[in-house]
């Protein structure tokens, strides 16, 4: 039996829809600055830049306000995804089985 295409009822994502659905690949406007490009504009290594952006106790004060000030200013935000998945990764190290 052949349906046409009056038939069908409208996609979901069309924009023809009533309310369509936010997309999950629309981003929020990046600040432009990388971990990287952070670390290396404060001079320290990329670990020891994410480490400061989590306010981790390993790194002093005074480092830690040399990164974040710039991170601030320019916008920069940890990606909540994948700190979850790395704080999974950080969590499980050491644990045996």
């Amino acid at each position: 039996m052949f349906v046409g295409p009056m038939s069908m009822p409208a996609s979901p994502l069309s924009s023809d829809a009533p309310n369509p659905p936010v997309r999950m690949s629309a981003k929020k406007k990046h600040s432009g600055l990388s971990l990287r490009a952070l670390a290396a504009r404060a001079g320290v290594s990329v670990s020891t830049a994410s480490r400061a952006l989590r306010n981790h106790t390993a790194i002093s004060a005074p480092v830690r306000k040399r990164i974040q000030a710039p991170a601030r200013k320019h916008g920069y935000e940890i990606n909540p995804l994948v700190a979850q998945v790395y704080a999974k990764a950080r969590a499980g190290r050491g644990m045996t089985s």
